[in-house]
């Protein structure tokens, strides 16, 4: 499974003895894959470093309450036309920054929905403006 910017996973505790799963999804895809960690540890901690150190704490420390990391980035209602309310169906769909809306695919965007491939560019056009790089403009 190659790295992708699409890609989420979320840890599931095996009960009575069951190995603990890993739930790998691609944003916009209703299908989900379920791998026992243990195959998967090598692209877990190449791709998911943070999430799979979090899983690994929790594995040292059963009692406690490990939560897995937030994405770090810009907040989605940062994009013109992004209300709090399109921002909370976002998440809903595993995009939970700007910086994870610009790095979309598109077969993503379109699994999502219907207007996400021009947010998806606002977000682009938005991360460009606050890096201070600027498009060249075509003349003639």
């Amino acid at each position: 499974m190659a790295k992708s910017n699409d890609l989420r996973i979320s840890f599931i505790s095996g009960e009575d003895g069951a190995p603990d799963l890993v739930e790998i999804r691609r944003v916009g895809n209703p299908d989900n894959v379920l791998y026992k960690i243990t195959e998967k540890i090598e692209f877990l901690e190449k791709n998911f470093p943070d999430e799979f150190a979090a899983y690994k704490r929790k594995q040292e420390s059963p009692g406690k309450t490990v939560r897995m990391p937030k994405p770090k980035g810009t907040p989605l209602t940062k994009i013109e036309g992004i209300t709090n309310r399109r921002a909370e169906t976002l998440k809903r769909q595993d995009v939970q920054t700007v910086e994870q809306l610009a790095a979309l695919s598109d077969a993503s965007c379109n699994g999502i929905g219907s207007g996400v491939l021009d947010l998806r560019k606002q977000a682009r056009a938005y991360l460009m403006e606050i890096a201070g790089q600027f498009p060249k403009q075509v003349v003639g």
